[in-house]
């Protein structure tokens, strides 16, 4: 059987439209790859929110600021970022004021890793804090540093959420000249009772 152009036009018409009432919408998946805008920059979307204070939040007072004493630090980073700085930045100007007084910064991290690169890493977090607030105007001699590495979680368990919420700096102010209590308001307080200076 010989077909004329427009019966063969009328068959390919017909076959297109049967495929399309046949195809399904497909969605886009969540979180896909970046895309890269006409700047040559690749945009992201955040994948963690800012409960760990990684950006920056300009609504919060000093009060409010000077009451976060515990500052996140991503993994294998020493770096202090957004809030974090915000707040170290607060304690470091008060601080300044206060010749008296003292703190303890005490350097946490997760298990991920040795323990002896661990203790190391918690102490140069504890450094990144001191550096800061000295940068601020606070004294060295109000400064008291430790570093517990993994040794003292805030979240023992073993997923990525606890994890982050170990890489901490804890800043906790002594009482008088001493900071013997401060280390017991820590979660080795009870570790290293009777074995601080």
């Amino acid at each position: 059987m010989k077909l004329t152009p427009t019966s063969k036009f009328v068959l390919l018409g017909i076959a297109v439209a049967s495929l399309s009432a046949c195809s399904t919408t497909k969605h886009a998946p969540m979180n896909t790859a970046p895309s890269t805008p006409s700047s040559g920059q690749v945009q992201t979307t955040p994948t963690m929110d800012n409960q760990y204070g990684f950006m920056t939040d300009s609504t919060l007072t000093n009060a409010q600021l000077l009451a976060i004493r515990t500052y996140y630090f991503q993994f294998n980073s020493t770096d202090l970022l957004g809030l974090n700085k915000q707040a170290v930045d607060a304690q470091g100007t008060y601080l300044s004021t206060q010749s008296t007084q003292r703190v303890l910064l005490a350097g946490n991290t997760d298990i991920q890793g040795s323990f002896e690169y661990n203790i190391g890493l918690g102490y140069r977090r504890a450094m990144a804090v001191q550096q800061e607030l000295m940068a601020q105007g606070t004294s060295k001699t109000q400064l008291e540093l430790v570093s517990f590495g993994p040794e003292c979680p805030s979240n023992p368990a073993h997923t990525q959420d606890a994890y982050q919420q170990n890489r901490r700096v804890q800043l906790i102010y002594c009482q008088g000249e001493s900071c013997q209590a401060a280390y017991q308001q820590t979660n080795c307080g009870k570790i290293l009772k009777g074995n601080v200076n």
